[in-house]
């Protein structure tokens, strides 16, 4: 009995001592989750504020610790995010989903307009420097060699003797006259334009109507002048729309014209007048046909006025040696011709010209003609 009662005590003292150990290892466990737990929610805090954080701070390097792991983009230069694996917390804490970071900058629609603007005029600097670099290095040229690469524009030389910008000053225009003015597409004076009104001297000031061809006119046949892109200058024209001009240097003479029936304007060449013709004209001419063909031009002196039975005769000019702007007549006979009414829209703008005395110049003949180098193409300036 009495060894009973030993062998209960002992065994209740063994088991005292497990359970002090048990509750120690138990108290212990507990601390650790505790700190660990701490140490979580303080690094899980530190990852958000530096996904807050502006784009600079955010480049600084990322806390390293054993719970939280950051990838770095494989290149720096191309990268924009940082990108979070995972982070190993333990079961009792919620893991944050991965997180892209973009660092690309929204550029808004004026700002991109902005940037297109100054990478246009960049651009634009840079050719202008080119062409000007062309042009020194070919000072030794002429002004119309030194525009080969550019055969949209050339320089207007002056002419030899006759200054034809005397004959459109500001006093030269009054009401009810016709005056042609430059064209947009080649610079010849193939617009008409009636002068209602002189508004102001200076400044400069005109009430004008533009005159438009008649479309719904076939005094020249059926050939289709509105298809083919041509500029109609001589037949039926309508007065267009009122408005006002003050560019002076648009006009280059004046027209002789008469008036036709419900307010029709019409003109012609008439003998004594200079005209350029189209030199490869054809009636199979249309909106395809390319503009190196069509302007190209000779110039013709008008024998006799319009008949629309008999046409209009014509004879070519060539160019005096060592000039620029005189013209004398062919002298083969053959070069006078006849074009007929289904040919007058091969007529294509006036020239204004001068007739030369003789006197002028020892080397110019009697009967030669100076004509206005604006109303030339820049084929026939330098032929």
């Amino acid at each position: 009995m009495e060894c009973n009662k030993d062998a209960a005590l002992v065994a209740k003292e063994a088991a005292e001592r497990k359970f002090e150990t048990m509750t120690t290892i138990f108290n212990h466990a507990a601390s650790m989750a505790s700190k660990r737990k701490r140490n979580v929610g303080s690094e899980t805090s530190a990852v958000h504020h530096n996904l807050h954080m502006p784009f600079q701070e955010n480049e600084a390097s990322m806390p390293q610790t054993e719970n939280v792991h950051a990838v770095q983009a494989e290149n720096q230069d191309a990268s924009s995010a940082r990108k979070f694996e995972h982070v190993n917390v333990g079961h009792n804490v919620k893991v944050q989903p991965p997180t892209k970071i973009s660092l690309a900058k929204s550029i808004d629609k004026d700002e991109m307009r902005k940037l297109l603007i100054k990478r246009a005029k960049s651009c634009l600097t840079e050719k202008l420097r080119e062409i000007r670099s062309n042009k020194n290095g070919s000072g030794n040229n002429t002004d119309a060699e030194k525009e080969d690469d550019h055969p949209s524009t050339y320089i207007v030389p002056d002419p030899h003797f006759h200054d034809f910008d005397k004959d459109r000053t500001e006093e030269s225009f009054q009401s009810g006259q016709v005056w042609a003015s430059y064209g947009d597409k080649d610079g010849m004076p193939h617009c008409y334009v009636l002068i209602k009104k002189r508004l102001s001297l200076s400044p400069f000031k005109l009430g004008i109507n533009f005159l438009h061809g008649a479309r719904t006119s076939n005094e020249f046949g059926s050939f289709n002048w509105v298809s083919s892109d041509l500029r109609k200058t001589c037949g039926d024209f309508r007065i267009g729309m009122y408005e006002t001009s003050t560019a002076l240097d648009t006009f280059s003479h004046q027209i002789t014209w008469d008036k036709g029936p419900r307010g029709i304007i019409s003109i012609y060449p008439q003998k004594g007048d200079i005209w350029a013709v189209y030199r490869n004209w054809s009636p199979d001419w249309n909106g395809n046909t390319p503009d190196n063909v069509m302007q190209l031009y000779d110039l013709v002196e008008v024998l006799d006025d319009y008949d629309a039975e008999h046409g209009i005769s014509v004879a070519a000019l060539i160019k005096v040696a060592g000039f620029r702007t005189v013209f004398r007549r062919c002298p083969d006979g053959y070069a006078i011709k006849r074009i007929m009414k289904e040919e007058m829209l091969r007529f294509s703008h006036q020239v204004p010209f001068y007739r030369m005395t003789g006197e002028e110049a020892p080397d110019v003949p009697l009967g030669c003609y100076e004509v206005d180098p604006a109303a030339l193409s820049k084929e026939l300036l330098r032929r």
